[in-house]
């Protein structure tokens, strides 16, 4: 079975060469020990999706991915709906093709 972190990988590759976007990272949310003398701490939003990026038209996208037979939790279908709903593009993709298919429904502007 292939990673999470590998079908990330792939994505990325392929949307640095595509000519809709300018630019895309990877993001990092979770629950992480350190500074905070060893308790715990929040970094990132909940529902923060795996790939945050801009359009050459200066919207931002962002993408979900998931591993086949996986679908997104609660908050981070609600933060695709928000994305979407606040003029951005967003979606969830187990797979390369599906997540430039994501980026390709937005018209440019």
């Amino acid at each position: 079975m292939v990673s999470e972190k590998k079908i990330q990988h792939d994505i990325l590759e392929k949307l640095d060469e595509h000519p809709y976007v300018v630019w895309a990272y990877i993001t990092c949310a979770g629950v992480v020990k350190g500074y905070t003398g060893g308790r715990p701490f929040r970094i990132g939003p909940n529902g923060l999706l795996d790939i945050l990026g801009q359009l050459k038209d200066g919207r931002l996208f962002s993408i979900e991915v998931k591993i086949p037979g996986k679908e997104p939790s609660e908050d981070q279908q609600k933060m695709i709906n928000k994305i979407n709903r606040d003029m951005g593009i967003a979606g969830w993709a187990d797979n390369v093709e599906d997540a430039i298919a994501i980026i390709e429904q937005a018209e440019m502007l």
